[in-house]
């Protein structure tokens, strides 16, 4: 597959990473013409030669590189001064990977991003994405707040995001909403409807609320769009 995907033929969604997942092909020029290499160096350069004649992304994930070929990477790898104040000459000439993605991801109708991504996008507020006004957070009991130890960073950004009004609606997947922990449970709802729940009040209280913001699906009848079961049950066998 290339960089785009269409899902039932209708739906472009792209996966964007952060910049230094993606090759800067002036900085392995250079790295190129170095009179000096290490073993792991050269090796990173010739890989990169040949991965040139068929990445349409530049994303290192295709490159499958090994452990101590990171630091490497690191030599070649996009950065962010140059592209963000205009001095990046193959960004102006269209040769950026990494604007190649953003440009991409401006006419996608899914963008997929990690929460790493989505926080620094925040933080600076915008133009590291495209703008955008629904959010769905997967592995959402990740985005969770405790009652001690308070929120953690994916916490206060869908927080931020929520009461800014930066988004107009927030779906959030997990198989594990509660975990056994009230405070979680009803702090993460908050997020979808703050509203009807508050994680300092009883749990009981809040309950014939829960059909309000909660959709509860097992996953034997969790199905795509063309109504095909995502989850098979599994082949069990028994041996003597």
């Amino acid at each position: 597959d290339g960089p785009d995907h269409l899902f039932l033929g209708i739906i472009r969604y792209l996966s964007l990473k952060g910049r230094g997942n993606y090759l800067c092909l002036e900085r392995w020029a250079a790295l190129r013409r170095s009179s000096v290499l290490t073993p792991e160096q050269a090796r990173l350069v010739a890989k990169v030669l040949v991965w040139l004649q068929d990445t349409q992304s530049g994303d290192r994930a295709e490159l499958r590189l090994a452990p101590e070929e990171a630091p490497a990477w690191a030599m070649v790898s996009a950065r962010g001064g140059d592209l963000a104040a205009g001095r990046c000459t193959l960004a102006r000439k269209g040769l950026c990977f990494v604007q190649a993605a953003r440009n991409r991801a401006e006419g996608a109708h899914v963008v997929v991003v990690n929460h790493a991504l989505l926080l620094a996008d925040a933080a600076r507020g915008g133009g590291l994405l495209p703008e955008y006004r629904h959010l769905i957070v997967d592995e959402a009991h990740h985005v969770n707040a405790d009652e001690r130890a308070g929120p953690t960073l994916g916490y206060k950004l869908a927080q931020r995001l929520v009461e800014e009004r930066m988004v107009l609606s927030m779906v959030c997947f997990t198989g594990t909403p509660h975990r056994g922990k009230n405070f979680g449970f009803l702090a993460l709802l908050r997020l979808l409807r703050p509203d009807l729940f508050n994680p300092r009040e009883s749990l009981v209280a809040q309950l014939p609320h829960l059909r309000e913001a909660v959709i509860r699906n097992n996953k034997q009848g969790v199905t795509d769009l063309r109504g095909q079961a995502l989850f098979q049950p599994p082949a069990v066998t028994s041996e003597t």
